[in-house]
């Protein structure tokens, strides 16, 4: 199995090949939702993760099985798409693959992925808010990733591409926490050298 380099320079191969395909055949969403799906239910069932991505099955029995599975369920290039990935071996990087064309995807569209994490769920005005603010600083449409942390203690904590923005409680505490440490370090040195 390749090095996490080298499997995801392998998966935005096949995450750029795809995006031309479906940008051509007008099917990206539906091709994002269908592998977004499949990965869904790879990670909820684990014995069908098993049997279809381990490199240890049988491809002939797994290129039946695909067929059978998804042939006139699915759109043709999503299964085309497994297909391929079976002969070549990659099945394994599935996952990878779809999280790949995810991205790429939202590129394409000027979408960006902003994490956000608050004390309690956000109100449909906070989110309005925060994808104003996303447009407004990157020029890319914001998709928020919510995530309730109770231990906050209020505010929240936005995170897109590699910059974080931390309104909440607990940092403000933090850094008060830090700055009375660090008054309290002087003020004991100050005394000490008073002292001799």
């Amino acid at each position: 199995m390749p090095g996490e380099d080298q499997q995801s320079a392998i998966a935005r191969v096949y995450g750029e090949a795809l995006l031309r395909l479906s940008e051509a055949r007008g099917e990206s969403e539906l091709l994002l939702a269908e592998l977004q799906e499949l990965a869904r239910f790879g990670r909820e069932r684990p014995e069908l993760a098993e049997a279809l991505f381990s490199p240890l099955s049988d491809p002939d029995r797994r290129r039946e099985a695909i067929e059978r599975i998804f042939r006139n369920r699915a759109s043709d290039l999503f299964v085309d798409t497994l297909q391929v990935l079976n002969a070549r071996g990659r099945l394994a990087l599935f996952p990878a693959i779809v999280e790949a064309y995810r991205k790429l995807l939202q590129e394409e569209r000027h979408i960006l992925d902003v994490h956000v994490a608050s004390a309690v769920p956000l109100t449909d005005a906070q989110r309005a808010e925060i994808s104003a603010l996303t447009e407004r600083l990157t020029g890319n449409r914001a998709h928020l990733l919510e995530r309730v942390e109770p231990g906050l203690l209020g505010g929240l904590v936005v995170r897109a591409h590699d910059r974080k923005f931390d309104t909440s409680l607990r940092s403000k505490l933090d850094r008060l926490r830090d700055q009375l440490s660090q008054r309290t370090s002087q003020e004991i040195i100050l005394a000490r050298g008073r002292a001799s």
